[in-house]
């Protein structure tokens, strides 16, 4: 899945699965535009976590500073379960951007606890939140639910 924003003389273009808007930004004085992409990974089993993860990664180019917050989440639905997947994890960061290529990766859950617990028949989804410059909101997801081939 992929959202991405884009700061062009004062305002901020985001674009999720097709859908651009615009929304006023802080005036750029001089400054010509900032491109962030984001990107979510399928939920799958990772022997270094080890368990069930997501990475989300964001890349943003450009020059115009942008403070970037993002949000991930990891579900679950166990077998049978009806009603929507479970909320299992969370993760944020805050990323400043100061201009040139700067690109980020984040895990759900956090690198620092292990994933979730693999479960064959259960099935795993993800999706992420954002603020561009603390106001601007975008969200990519959730992917498709699907199983996760455990070891």
């Amino acid at each position: 899945m992929i959202s991405t924003g884009r700061v062009r003389n004062g305002l901020v273009m985001l674009g999720a699965l097709g859908c651009v808007v615009a929304i006023p930004a802080a005036p750029v004085a001089a400054a010509t535009a900032t491109n962030c992409l984001a990107t979510i990974d399928d939920p799958h089993y990772s022997t270094g976590a080890p368990g069930v993860i997501v990475k989300i990664r964001t890349t943003c180019v450009g020059d115009v500073p942008t403070t970037l917050q993002v949000y991930g989440y990891l579900y679950q639905r166990p077998p049978g379960f009806i009603g929507p997947p479970q909320l299992a994890a969370t993760n944020s960061k805050s990323y400043n951007f100061v201009g040139g290529t700067m690109t980020w990766t984040m895990y759900v859950p956090n690198g620092s606890v292990p994933g979730l617990p693999c479960h064959p028949k259960y099935k795993y989804s993800a999706s992420m939140t954002g603020a561009i410059n603390g106001v601007q909101q975008f969200a990519v997801g959730p992917t498709v639910e699907k199983t996760v081939t455990c070891p």
